[in-house]
């Protein structure tokens, strides 16, 4: 998904990137990795760093 993603010419223009982690209503523990997987590995291989909660 990120080489697709890394791929896309538009990405390197967009300041905000919003992304559904689950379909369904997941159990809190399960939201919380997908944001620090999103966070630790999908982001970095974007180039970007994401912003320190209530940083922006």
């Amino acid at each position: 998904m990120t080489e697709q993603l890394a791929q896309d010419t538009v990405l390197r223009e967009v300041t905000d990137l919003l992304v559904q982690v689950h379909s369904v209503d997941p159990v809190h523990e399960l939201v919380l990795r997908s944001h620090e997987l999103l966070a630790t590995e999908v982001a970095p291989q974007l180039g970007r760093e994401l912003a320190e909660a209530g940083a922006r």
